[in-house]
């Protein structure tokens, strides 16, 4: 009986669940980081400039690892939808002037 060889197409990406993983990970990196450095009174703000970094990474993420989008479970680019809506939210309900007072251009 010969041997055969397998033949297997290469990976070029993550699994879903791992690119999920990596995303949210990756994603909330930024706020936690942010929120630690912030004063209690600019916090609204450094949580809404921190999701909104982690919604563009967990994007890329997803783009860049091909995640599924009509699974029924949770995905990449769920979690950069979450990130994405939790930073505008933040952001709205800190102010315009607060936001400008913590770039420095108020």
């Amino acid at each position: 009986m010969p041997l055969t060889r397998v033949e297997r197409e290469p990976v070029t990406h993550f699994h879903a669940s791992s690119a999920t993983a990596v995303a949210a990970a990756a994603g909330i990196v930024p706020v936690a980081a942010l929120v630690a450095v912030t004063p209690l009174s600019y916090m609204a703000v450094a949580v809404s400039l921190g999701a909104i970094a982690g919604a563009a990474i967990a994007a890329l993420i997803a783009a860049f690892a091909r995640a599924p989008q009509e699974n029924a479970s949770v995905s990449a680019w769920d979690v950069a939808g979450i990130l994405a809506f939790v930073g505008f939210g933040a952001g709205m309900v800190a102010g315009e002037a607060s936001v400008l007072k913590f770039l420095g251009l108020s």
